[in-house]
């Protein structure tokens, strides 16, 4: 965790939930904007009005992250995951992960055999992302041009742990923004029917199925997203 960053036990979260002082048991750290300035008006988020400037989340039900003095716009590291660029420091991280995800789902990572493109990332793809939490990767995805209307998604994986709480649906937002303003009018992908989480991912986010697009033997899905209908729609 970014060392800017404190974690603050209590309850100083909404205007309308937050408790009296004298009704609580336990022990409360005081928010450090109120101390500075001998006040109590300063809360982490009033409800439908503001969030604190120096508010970064939740770590437990009963704590806060606060970056004050800092404000949370100029603290780069998210507690729950931060999205970077793949860069050569990443390699050993990245081949561990999706190592774990392979074994996870049956398969065996072979880096020097059908899987080469991991040694070839940042020449390979157009781009590959990496999400982090506390310095792990933690999921991936990637882009790889195809043709020029055509870009492929890529390797995206996300550790169980962090499933459920929208780090899949942000990594394919990425890769398909990414896509988007690169000039590809489409994004396509191919998968295994047995990966039922992924097939539920892909569908919410407005992927359809479409015909074999390539000779990979062990894909039985093939999908893709019409980036050229959505720019039609806002001309």
């Amino acid at each position: 965790m970014d060392q800017r960053v404190k974690q603050l036990c209590g309850a100083n979260m909404d205007i309308d939930l937050a408790s009296d002082p004298s009704d609580i048991q336990w022990e409360q750290t005081m928010c450090p904007w109120n101390k500075e300035e001998n006040t109590r008006e300063h809360k982490c988020a009033v409800k439908n009005i503001s969030i604190c400037k120096y508010f970064c989340g939740i770590k437990y039900l009963d704590s806060v992250l606060c970056s004050y003095p800092y404000e949370n716009k100029d603290v780069l590291i998210k507690e729950d995951g931060r999205i970077v660029l793949y860069d050569e420091s990443l390699k050993d991280k990245v081949f561990e992960f999706t190592e774990k995800c392979f074994l996870e789902l049956g398969k065996i990572f072979e880096p020097e055999g059908r899987h080469s493109f991991y040694n070839r990332i940042e020449t390979e793809c157009d781009s590959f992302w990496c999400l982090l939490a506390e310095d792990k990767v933690i999921g991936t995805a990637a882009i790889k041009g195809i043709d020029d209307d055509t870009a492929e998604l890529k390797a995206l994986y996300l550790s169980p742990a962090f499933r459920g709480k929208g780090f899949g649906y942000e990594l394919l937002d990425k890769a398909v923004g990414f896509s988007r303003t690169k000039g590809y009018l489409r994004v396509v992908l191919d998968s295994m029917s047995e990966y039922t989480d992924a097939f539920k991912l892909y569908k919410k986010y407005g992927f359809h199925s479409i015909e074999r697009y390539n000779d990979n033997p062990y894909a039985d899905v093939f999908m893709e997203y019409d980036i050229s209908k959505l720019k039609n729609e806002e001309s």
